[in-house]
């Protein structure tokens, strides 16, 4: 078997739609979604999304120029095991900067919609 050399070029991020950051948006509330913003600071990333373990130092510095930042899963995708409670996932989909922003932004508009329909209902 020959062995192919990747060059940086080969990962591209492709932004999420409104219809994605929505429904991104609703399954974090609803907590469907586990995230890098989950994991507590003294815990490794990649001990909760193992395919960071071995990630390719081509693959890292390309994550780093598109500027992405997080990666997270469904927790119904995670293995039956955990790491001190915290789920494992064998697989992982990404955010940048950008898309992470405009799912936290609608995350507090749909939270503070929430609240006030509840606060207006009691």
């Amino acid at each position: 078997m020959n062995a192919v050399t990747v060059t940086s070029t080969w990962f591209g991020y492709v932004r999420k739609t409104p219809a994605e950051i929505e429904t991104l948006a609703w399954e974090i509330l609803d907590g469907k979604i586990f995230g890098t913003w989950d994991i507590p600071a003294d815990h490794e990333p990649q001990l909760i999304f193992l395919a960071l373990l071995g990630i390719d130092p081509l693959l890292a510095a390309e994550l780093e120029r598109q500027d992405v930042t997080n990666c997270y899963n469904h927790l119904a995708a995670s293995g039956p095991r955990t790491i001190e409670g915290l789920p494992i996932f064998v697989d992982h989909y990404w955010l940048d900067r950008h898309d992470a922003d405009l799912v936290q932004a609608r995350i507090e508009e749909l939270a503070a919609a929430l609240k006030q329909r509840d606060e207006a209902q009691s």
